[in-house]
């Protein structure tokens, strides 16, 4: 598989210096793996997407996903991306110039052993050319499954649109830099080069205007939070009022263009789009990959080994977490090495009622950690659980607050 088919799970790993599984050993909050025996964390076994039928831009795709024999229930989002091809089948650029986010999740529930289903995807109306369709998949929060995550291409397609009405962004020719710094300084948009909330980020790419006639577009920029590039989030960002920009019927310009960076410390991915003044969108799309830097931590998975649990029943919470995403090989700013934080873990019932006597609290060190889960010991039943996790810096500033749902 080429290598730029990988970068979509590349991204959700490389960035996350030293993820860490863990179990907690401090006596009298959590019982040892070893006390029940080991469990795996779940995960999907086998991926599979084939291609049932094209009718010019419309591609009907089955979609087929088994998971480990360890796994209980488990919820599952799948995405669509379309990149521009060369004649090779390579792709170009490294952001896809169409996606397709699928509303609807796949559930596995337990007793499940696989899933099958059939989805429709229709490409952008105003594409000529090559074009590599690719299936990828997360957990239900956007976040990437595991290791063994793979984004499934389907082929190498040709659409033949008579209608080449739109403004294209070229994501092979687009570049970041870093205001102040020398002309010549660039990075890569998929580096995550990492910056200080102070700074001026500013994405530099070429746009062709492939109307017939003039066009007045505005440039529009949404940030996902890392690992939720596929998925919904709607993040804070700075108020930054981009100018709207003209161009002559078939006109490229080379644009400067400032990104509006997320509020909060943590990885992002810039998504860049072109919008008429109504807010029509007129173009294709592509992402730039950047750090804010400073302390910060995220969960990248918890799950659950049961539906409901009774009194007395032990809770195996598996989970993984992260430090700061500015550690990380040839970091621009040398990174925030905070080795220790504590998290705070909570199962709740539908009701909102905690199953536990009260949350739990333990010491992390980003700098070592050990695999297993957390063992806790329910007081209460507890029906359709969901786990709330809280990671705070060793100053008690929050970190992470996130909301692991149950399967309904």
């Amino acid at each position: 598989m080429n290598k730029k088919y990988l970068i979509l799970v590349g991204i959700a790993f490389v960035i996350i210096a030293g993820f860490v599984v863990f179990n907690s050993k401090k006596e009298g909050k959590f019982l040892l793996p070893s006390d029940l025996g080991e469990t795996k964390k779940d995960t999907i076994s086998e991926s599979k997407a084939t291609l049932i039928s094209q009718e010019n831009n419309v591609f009907k795709i089955n979609l087929k996903f088994k998971k480990d024999d360890s796994v209980g229930k488990y919820a599952m989002r799948y995405y669509i991306f379309l990149y521009k091809a060369d004649d090779a089948g390579n792709d170009i650029g490294f952001a896809p110039i169409n996606k397709s986010i699928y509303d609807d999740k796949i559930l596995f529930r337990n007793g499940d052993s696989g899933v099958e289903k059939n989805i429709i995807y229709t490409a952008p109306r105003y594409l000529q050319g090559k074009y590599n369709l690719i299936v990828n998949y997360t957990d239900e929060f956007g976040d990437f499954i595991s290791s063994r995550n793979r984004a499934m291409k389907l082929g190498t397609f040709e659409l033949n649109s008579a209608n080449r009405d739109f403004v294209e962004i070229f994501p092979e020719r687009c570049y970041l830099s870093v205001e102040g710094e020398a002309t010549d300084k660039k990075y890569d948009i998929a580096q995550g080069v990492d910056v200080k909330s102070n700074e001026k980020l500013v994405a530099n790419c070429s746009i062709r205007n492939n109307f017939n006639k003039d066009m007045r577009v505005v440039p529009n920029f949404r940030n996902f939070k890392r690992g939720d590039l596929y998925g919904d989030t709607v993040i804070s960002q700075e108020d930054l009022k981009l100018e709207p920009i003209n161009f002559a019927p078939g006109e490229t310009k080379e644009l400067k263009l400032s990104i509006p960076k997320a509020l909060q410390i943590q990885a992002y991915d810039a998504e860049l789009t072109f919008l008429q003044e109504d807010g029509t969108l007129v173009s294709n799309r592509t992402s730039f990959h950047y750090v804010l830097a400073g302390e910060s931590a995220g969960v990248m998975d918890v799950s659950l080994d049961k539906n409901e649990y009774a009194s007395g029943d032990i809770a195996n919470v598996n989970l993984v977490y992260f430090g700061s995403s500015d550690v990380f090989p040839d970091s621009r700013l040398g990174g925030t090495l905070k080795k220790k934080a504590f998290l705070e873990i909570d199962i709740k019932s539908d009701t909102g009622k905690s199953c536990l006597y009260g949350s739990k609290s333990v010491e992390i060190d980003f700098a070592k950690g050990e695999s297993g889960n957390f063992l806790l010991k329910v007081v209460d039943n507890c029906n359709n659980p969901f786990v709330n996790v809280i990671i705070k810096s060793e100053d008690g500033h929050i970190l992470e607050n996130k909301e692991f749902l149950h399967i309904k």
